[in-house]
């Protein structure tokens, strides 16, 4: 119950955030200490006009989600090797600083296996770095044990910290069209609400690694009668951050 909590109240940050970068671009009179985040089966957000009328807005966040789970979890693993690295024994450690000092290596997990299954074949995997006999990374060659939890490794990335090897997480992104799935679920949706309903699409950049949050959104308008409405039809505009 704690848990299903503090996931609504980080959503409901996330979409006040993008809400108030798209109220930055929006031509829309709207008084921003009226926004009030709303629960199923309102819209999103109840806000208030300058003359007094009410405003819903019920948004949706253009994102692949399989792919957010990939970027999420990138930053622990790169801990991980960090820290499999850290613990080398010193011969070795020694050896793997001669052979990758100064370059980046990125490390490509199979995407079926879990950071608990990888963890424990790290330094297996580093070590196996370090004797191997060509610099060439297409030629490199890893034993069993470690090509259950590992796809490749290769000179990519950037170099975080000269004078010693820089660790970067490959990822394997979905690239499935989710739009158009997306804002339909929404149009598609019973909300209860009084007052006219839009629908805000938006794109958090900072999902994706790339840049700030709210850097694109989109907005379908669609006056909603009183009581249970529903949104049948939109029109799409654009605002640029």
């Amino acid at each position: 119950m704690n848990q299903t909590r503090r996931q609504f109240s980080s959503q409901s940050e996330d979409e006040i955030r993008a809400f108030r970068h798209f109220l930055q671009k929006a031509d829309i009179n709207i008084d921003p200490d009226s926004i009030v985040k709303r629960q199923p089966p309102e819209p999103d957000i109840l806000c208030r006009l300058a003359d007094g009328s009410r405003l819903a807005f019920e948004l949706v966040e253009l994102v692949n989600r399989k792919n957010v789970a990939g970027f999420e979890a990138a930053p622990p693993l790169a801990s991980l090797v960090e820290r499999a690295y850290q613990e080398l024994p010193r011969d070795f450690r020694n050896s793997f600083d001669a052979k990758f000092c100064n370059r980046a290596l990125s490390f490509a997990f199979r995407t079926d296996v879990t950071r608990n299954q990888i963890t424990p074949k790290l330094p297996r995997i580093l070590r196996e770095l370090a004797t191997q006999s060509s610099l060439t990374d297409d030629l490199w060659k890893s034993s069993a044990p470690v090509m259950r939890v590992l796809s490749r490794v290769s000179f990519r990335g950037h170099v975080d910290t000269p004078g010693r090897p820089s660790f970067n997480i490959a990822m394997w992104l979905d690239n499935t069209d989710v739009v158009t799935e997306l804002v339909l679920s929404k149009t598609l949706k019973s909300y209860k609400a009084a007052d006219p309903i839009e629908l805000l699409a938006y794109l958090a950049i900072c999902r994706l690694g790339v840049g700030p949050a709210a850097g694109r959104a989109l907005s379908a308008t669609h006056s909603c009668r009183m009581g249970s409405a529903r949104l049948d039809g939109f029109g799409l505009w654009e605002k640029l951050r």
